[in-house]
Parts: C-alpha cells; structure tokens; sequence
C-alpha cells in the first residue's frame, strides 16, 4: 500500500525557501512599524530599542531558518535510511 503524502524533506525544503524569501520584507515591515510608534524623532534611545527589536526579530528569523535546514537534512537521512520509507 502507498501512502500519498508528500517526503517530509521536501516539505522542509519548501517552508525553508518561503521564509528565506520572506525574511527581508517581514523585518523591513516591522522596522517601519516600529518607526511609527517613536513620537520623537531626536529620541536615540527609541531609535536603538527600535534597533534591537529589528535585530532581534532577524535574528530569530535566521534561527527558523537554520533549524528548517537541519531538519530537513535530518529527515532526508532518516528516509533514506531504509528502502521504501514512503511505500514507492
């Protein structure tokens, strides 16, 4: 019996690519939405916590994007580890 189900590798690879695609365009919204919220504009220290929670937020996306990759590389090994994972 086959299963119709999609390899889980793949499925990683996918979520990776998506994210790595939307990364700079959700950390460039933030920091425009960020900006909205400092009532002072010569406020350097809103401009640096502003700052930090951009970084942060990249950083954290970077993380997501790590882990999709070692996951996915994880996964490509343990379907491989035996012939027919998936019932092909």
């Amino acid at each position: 019996m086959t299963t119709n189900i999609s390899h889980v590798a793949d499925t990683l690879r996918e979520m990776r690519a998506e994210l790595f695609a939307a990364r700079d365009n959700e950390i460039s919204m933030a920091s425009e939405v960020f900006s909205q919220y400092i009532t002072d504009h010569n406020d350097k220290q809103a401009y640096r916590d502003m700052d930090k929670q951009v970084n942060k937020l990249a950083r954290s996306w970077d993380r997501m994007i790590a882990k999709l990759d070692k996951w996915a590389d994880e996964a490509e090994e343990i379907e491989a580890s035996c012939e027919n994972f998936y019932g092909d």
